[in-house]
Parts: structure tokens; sequence; C-alpha cells
């Protein structure tokens, strides 16, 4: 954990985190329990210049502004209705670790979510289960007028193993229109 988010703090970049569902570590028993405690994480994070977005809306530059959505497993996650109004003539990514909540992501109105999760089914046949269940679990998206891309992550959970897609972390690019 510390070595993790001491390479993410030496981007030469705004760097932003957004917990997930596993990062508080609320059943942290069932997998060998706690390795670290709720200070900690967040003394790693933040002493390495990074800031944790709780629903809130951060703006990166005229037209570009980030929106960090508390994890939906959280009591604190705030209704939409309840998020800053989104600036008008701004892209908005939205940064929601969890993918499910489709209407959520419709009525945020942002042009583009990154979300993870998943870990794209990471073991065989899950994947199929989440698609049956009507979830989206790996790749491209569209709700409304939000795309939504679910990445595969750069690790795994509980097994340290994947028969689905491998762990992987994403570079994207956004370029102003023209």
């Amino acid at each position: 954990m510390i070595q993790t988010f001491e390479l993410l703090g030496s981007i030469k970049a705004p760097v932003y985190f957004v917990y997930g569902n596993h990062d508080t570590q609320p059943a942290g028993d069932f997998v060998g329990g706690p390795y670290f405690t709720q200070d900690e994480l967040e003394l790693a994070i933040t002493s390495n210049g990074i800031s944790i977005l709780k629903d809130q809306l951060v703006s990166i530059s005229d037209d570009l502004v980030v929106l960090g959505r508390e994890d939906i497993t959280m009591d604190e996650r705030k209704p939409v209705i309840e998020l800053p109004l989104r600036p008008d003539n701004v892209f908005v990514l939205s940064v929601d670790h969890s993918p499910y909540n489709t209407e959520d992501i419709i009525e945020t109105g942002a042009d583009l979510q990154l979300s993870g999760h998943t870990h794209a089914g990471q073991l065989f046949p899950i994947k199929t289960f989440y698609r049956l269940a009507g979830y989206d679990v790996y790749g491209f998206y569209r709700h409304g007028n939000t795309d939504v891309y679910i990445s595969s992550g750069v690790s795994g959970w509980y097994y340290p193993f994947r028969t689905e897609a491998g762990c992987q972390y994403q570079v994207i690019l956004l370029k102003a229109k023209e």
C-alpha cells in the first residue's frame, strides 16, 4: 500500500483517489484480517500529495472537471441531487469505483465515467453471472449521454489468480475539441 501511493504521488500531475469497497476493509476478517487501519490508509494517500475525492468536483482546467464519487457501499455517499452542480460548457469526468448504479450514472450528466470493481469477472463464470444479472463488467458502455469505461484493475480480489481479463492500468488521453 505504501509503495503504491508513493509511486502514484511521484507522478508530475495532480493525482486523485476515490475509495472502493475493499479499501476500508469492512470484511477484513474474511481475508485474514485488516492489513492497515483507515488512518494509515488515509495518511499513505494524503502524505504523497494525493487528493481523496468524496462526492466532490475538482476543476482541472477551464474545460475539464473531475467528479469523484464516494463508494456505493458507504453510508456517506450522497444522492446525485446533492452533488455539486455540473458547470456549463465543461467536460465532466466522473470517477466512481462501482459501475452498477445506471440511474446515478445518467443523472450525474457526466461525459465519461471511469470505474473498476468487477475485476473483469476475475474467475470464470463470474462475468457470465454479472451479464445475466444485467451488470456491466469490463470495457466500454454507454448510459444516457455518458460513456462508461470499466477497467479490470491492477489486482484481483481474494484469489491470487484470474481466468478472465488480466490485470491492467489505462492511460486515457482527453483532447479538447477543436
